[in-house]
Order: structure tokens, then sequence, then C-alpha cells
């Protein structure tokens, strides 16, 4: 979608890194996954690529799986060799110890280029150097011949995940796929799913906070309310901006924190310990949808991610259906509308009929915007507007609104 057209502000924080690649299923190319998040930034440490390939020889025997110590021990020295060179910021070690059929594929310029977010990040997992490998799946042969070891590393920063395949060359197994998952953890680790109450106590303070923040133009306090991990990634000018529109198109959202929180779904701890609520709030003026994103730290969920979609409560569904002709009448008076606003170059009279919902998401000036080539063109759609029968149409529509 044309982000003209994009008129929703939500406000999603993701803190998660992720990288696939490698050659897959023995394909005739490689398949580059790449999928990146704003991540938490720690220490950067070794100045040089180690070659750690060499320390440790685990034997490769295809028609044997390697027992559980000894996948971990090659977990862990293929994740330690990638840390290395993205703290060095040079993947040639890297490099030197993956398969034969991954290098006629690649080259240490392609490693580096495919994982530059990692290293612009200076994201350091040489953590699981300490760490006891958790297997999420046994240690087994993918088609027969090829190892596959999938779970994660616990660390003091990161949960480590890792999906990891090797080839037996030369009677040692070497890598020809390489799957990393980072996922920034609280200070305390692993939280636990809290009842229906507490989970209703957190989301009302949350919106409290939140609606302090956007009445008082101010996020300072609500800022200083979140995890310590989003506060290491934004600040409360830099939360103020992203929900500027709404302040801008004087959203109002007086009653959010004192109302009942309505729970849409039940919430939920997903694989990387967030644990996930989406509820909404009636207020006297909107039926504001919320998703929150909580972190356990410090013994105690905080906040990591907020989405918040005011809906004009008088749009809700659930009021008597139209009439077919009634419905024709509707669909004329708006294109009349329409065509006058293309005709005239200006939608200040058009924006005055539409939802209160739109009017909190949008302008006249961004309409004029987005509808600008209809209004070069000088399309008239006069004709169609005095219709009172409508036939739907397979062309292309050009669409906004709530």
């Amino acid at each position: 979608m044309d982000n003209k057209s994009g008129c929703i502000i939500a406000a999603i924080i993701g803190i998660a890194v992720v990288a696939l690649i490698g050659l897959v299923g023995g394909a005739a190319g490689i398949g580059y996954f790449y999928y990146m998040r704003e991540a938490e930034v720690t220490t950067t440490a070794a100045a040089t690529p180690v070659d750690i390939s060499d320390s440790v020889s685990i034997p490769a025997d295809p028609g044997r799986v390697p027992t559980t110590e000894e996948a971990e021990v090659l977990a862990r020295m293929s994740v330690m060799s990638f840390a290395s060179a993205v703290n060095a910021g040079n993947f040639s070690m890297f490099y030197a110890g993956i398969s034969d059929a991954w290098k006629a594929r690649t080259s240490a310029a392609d490693l580096e280029n495919a994982f530059k977010e990692f290293m612009e990040k200076k994201m350091d997992l040489t953590g699981v150097s300490g760490a006891a490998a958790s297997f999420t799946r046994d240690p087994y042969l993918a088609d027969g011949d090829r190892l596959s070891l999938e779970g994660y590393f616990p660390t003091p920063d990161y949960k480590v995940k890792f999906d990891l395949q090797y080839a037996a060359e030369e009677g040692r197994w070497k890598l020809t796929y390489f799957g990393i998952h980072a996922v920034p953890v609280g200070e305390s680790g692993e939280g636990y799913l809290p009842d229906e109450m507490e989970i209703k106590r957190m989301a009302r303070q949350s919106a409290l906070l939140f609606e302090k923040a956007m009445a008082a133009r101010d996020f300072t306090e609500f800022f200083q309310n979140t995890a310590n991990l989003w506060q290491r990634e934004t600040s409360p000018a830099q939360l103020k901006a992203i929900f500027q529109s709404f302040i801008d198109h004087g959203v109002d959202f007086t009653g959010m924190g004192t109302a009942e929180p309505v729970l849409d779904e039940e919430p939920y701890m997903d694989e990387d310990g967030w644990l996930r609520v989406r509820c909404h709030f009636v207020t006297p003026i909107y039926k504001v949808m919320a998703q929150f994103k909580y972190a356990y730290e410090d013994e105690k969920w905080k906040l990591v991610a907020i989405n918040v979609n005011p809906a004009d409560k008088s749009a809700e569904m659930g009021g008597p259906m139209p009439s077919r002709a009634e419905m024709e009448k509707m669909v004329a008076r708006d294109l009349t509308a329409f065509n006058r606003a293309i005709t005239s170059g200006s939608f200040e009279s058009f924006y005055q009929g539409i939802s209160n919902t739109w009017k909190a998401q949008i302008s006249p000036w961004t309409l004029e915007d987005i509808f600008q080539e209809f209004i070069d063109k000088k399309i008239d759609l006069g004709e169609w507007s005095r219709r009172r029968r409508f036939l739907p149409s397979p062309r292309a529509w050009t669409k906004t609104g709530g």
C-alpha cells in the first residue's frame, strides 16, 4: 500500500533479530531469507575474527546421529564462530569453516552483507560460550544425510535460537545452512502467565499512562514505566513523534485509563517469552482497540510495545442493515460529494461528511494528495454518481480510509 494511504497510526516496537542463510535442501541456488527488527545493542568483543572451527573435532559419520553432548559442542562452535565474525566485522574465518557445497555458491563478502544488520547493531552473542544448549528437537538426519540441530542457548542478554544443518565432508560436520534468532531477555529471565484480573490491571495501568501522556503532550512518565529493553531503544521525544498524528488531529483518549479493559482474545506468552494482550476500551468518544506486549524484568511485567486504534463508536458494526435502495442512495450521495471535491480541487466539504474515525487519521490536504491524479486528469464521475444501480467491478480501486 502506498504510504499516503496508510492512515492508521500504530506504535509497534520489535526487539528481535532473525537471519536464515545457506544452501537449502541441495537447491541449485542459495535462498536468502533475511528479517530484521530493532535489536538491543550490547558491547563489542574481539577486534579480529577467531577461528574456533578446529578447536574441537566432532567426527562425521553420515549414517550416525551425534549424541546430544556432541551436538551441543557442534552448535556452540558454529554460533561462537558466527559471534566472533559479527564482532570483528569479518566473515573470512566463518566462511572457511562452512561446507564446500555452500562455499561454491557464496563468498565471505556475501555473508558479511547478509548479516550486516547484526554488525551494525553490534550484537554480542558470545554469551553462548558459557550457556548450555536446550534442543527443541532431538538431533536428526534430514533427507538421510544432513545433520539438523534446532534449539537455543539462554544467555544473560539473549535467548539465542539456532537452526543449523551440516554435511559430512572430510570426516567432519560442516555447515550448509545457518539460521539464528536472537531475542533480548529481561533481567529476570522467563516470566509467568498472570491471571485475568492481573492482566486487566496491567492493561488499565498502561492505558492510563498513555491517556495522561496524550493529554499532556509529554511521554516522560509513560517512558519511565516501560521496560528497560524499550527504554534503551527509544526516548520520550521519539514516543511523542510516533503518536504526533493523533496529537495533531486532536484525538481525545479521555476515559481510556479508567474504562474496564475488555479482552478480545485469550492473553498468551509467545515462544520468545513476551506476554501479549489484545483488548479494547470504551471511552465517551471511541472504542479504542489496543495491543500490549510486555517483557518480564525485575520480577514484574513491563511494557515493551503498544498499538492503539481509536474507532468512532457510532461507526461500529451491529446497526440495522440498510435496504438495497438505501445503500444505493448512500453510494450516490458519497460519489456526488467525491465528484465535487475532484472537480473543485478541494476536499474541505467532502472531509466534513466522513466519520470521526477517519477524520482522526487524515486531513483534507492528505485526501487531495491521494487523489491528485483524479484532479489533474479532471475525471468527472457526475453521470455515474446519478445512477441508482451499481454492479461490482473487477478493476483495481484507489482506496483509503478507516
